[in-house]
Formats: C-alpha cells, structure tokens, sequence
C-alpha cells in the first residue's frame, strides 16, 4: 500500500509549513515590538505544528 497516503501526508506537511510560516511572523512582529501576546500565541502554533507533523508521521506507518 505504498503512496496510498501520500497526498494527505503532502497537505499535512503543507500546512505544517504554512504554521511554522505564521510562528515566525508572530516572532517577527515580536522583536519589532507589534505583538504583546506573542508568546502564548507561539506556543499555540507550536503545538499545532508538531500535531499536524505526528499526524504525518502516523500516516507514513499505515
């Protein structure tokens, strides 16, 4: 059953990417003084990042 997955796992890594795309803005906005609520907020991505990166990696086991 190879590939059967591969175009969920191509989303997931997608939109892993997009979030980490969106941690780093928040970390920009940060350092320039535009975020106050960034760590909480950082973290939140954070942890959808690495949901979305197991979701991934589950579905590369099948």
């Amino acid at each position: 059953m190879t590939g059967t997955y591969d175009h969920l796992i191509e989303r997931l890594e997608s939109i892993g990417e997009e979030i980490a795309d969106l941690g780093m803005d928040r970390l920009r906005a940060s350092i320039e003084g535009e975020a106050e609520t960034y760590g909480n907020e950082e973290r939140q991505l954070g942890k959808a990042r690495r949901a979305i990166e197991k979701a991934a990696n589950e579905l590369r086991r099948i």
